[in-house]
């Protein structure tokens, strides 16, 4: 598609009302999106979020949390300021242990085929897990329903949040150069029109072995260089974004296993390659409309009883989710 406004503007604008009829997006709406987004550098994009979201309410439906208390886990201001904030609170240790048991016991693509992780025998920088298969997992569901993780969604898009999709990977120090495919050169998500990611260290996270990497406010519209912008949908090096921001801006998130942080990957960001030892991450995803990218709905085979519940009293939030037997 090219790179014209009106036709941009146009094509998502009808993409907006097939979205309504059919719940589902035009199929090149996302490279419009980005089009849009490289020609007026953030305008449009929340045009479209305020046509888009839905009223907010108050509180989530049914009361679910696995954390100790509701003291704030982020500040709003800071994530709205600089597009990134760490939470106040760390995962309980035995939710940790479950999980990494997970990320054990469940397969993981390897660029080839699906396998059991084994850090004795590397075969590539990244192993991802499927979307369907964390679905199904109690400790992954858990995450889901939790109402203080659905209201910083809800603070950050100033609307009712739809739950997107879980993703989980490792990172390991396979290559001898940054991996484009395992995000370790700087680029900027946009799936959606508005979106907010909440990363989850599953394992220490230091120098060596991968922290993340953004780029501080990066988010803001007018934020981007149109030299990179008109360069379209691509991962750039550090070599060549540094000309563009200042040695300040550039912020690395280390954490102990447990830490988490919310982000508006809309900022310049990238995971830095490791040196030595594996990374796991896992990453829930919230959306303010799912216009954008079409994605298969999540595929939820064995809910726990709790989340049959919750689901059925948050349609809204659970609306890309295909239940084979929900009642």
């Amino acid at each position: 598609m090219k790179k014209n406004y009106i036709v941009n503007f146009i094509y998502v604008s009808l993409s907006c009302v097939y979205l309504k009829i059919f719940r589902k997006s035009l199929k090149n709406t996302n490279n419009a999106l980005v089009n849009l987004y490289s020609i007026d550098n953030g305008k449009t994009l929340i045009f479209f979020h305020n046509t888009l979201k839905t009223k907010r309410l108050k509180k989530t439906k049914i009361s679910n949390t696995i954390y100790e208390n509701h003291k704030p886990l982020i500040s709003a201001e800071e994530l709205n300021e600089k597009g990134y904030a760490k939470l106040s609170q760390n995962l309980n240790t035995n939710h940790v242990n479950e999980l990494v048991k997970l990320a054990t016991t469940l397969k993981c693509f390897n660029g080839e085929k699906f396998v059991l992780f084994d850090e004795k025998s590397i075969t590539n920088t990244r192993y991802n897990f499927d979307s369907n298969d964390l679905i199904n997992q109690s400790s992954i569901q858990q995450l889901i329903m939790d109402e203080y993780l659905i209201d910083i969604a809800r603070e950050y898009f100033d609307s009712e949040p739809i739950f997107d999709m879980p993703v989980m990977w490792w990172s390991t120090p396979f290559g001898n150069v940054p991996s484009s495919n395992a995000a370790q050169l700087y680029h900027y998500d946009l799936e959606r029109v508005k979106w907010l990611k909440i990363f989850f260290y599953l394992t220490d996270v230091n120098d060596s072995n991968g922290p993340h990497q953004y780029i501080e406010k990066s988010h803001k519209v007018n934020s981007k260089p149109i030299e990179l912008l008109s360069k379209g949908y691509k991962r750039i090096s550090d070599d060549e974004i540094g000309n563009y921001y200042n040695i300040d801006s550039f912020k690395v998130i280390k954490g102990l296993k447990g830490s988490a942080f919310a982000a508006d990957t809309l900022c310049w960001h990238k995971g830095t390659k490791l040196i030595k030892g594996n990374r796991l991450v896992l990453e829930l995803n919230y959306a303010s409309s799912l216009l954008g990218t079409n994605h298969e709905k999540l595929k939820v085979k064995t809910p726990t009883d709790s989340f049959k519940l919750f689901c059925k009293k948050n349609s809204f939030y659970t609306k890309n989710f295909k239940f084979e037997k929900l009642y």
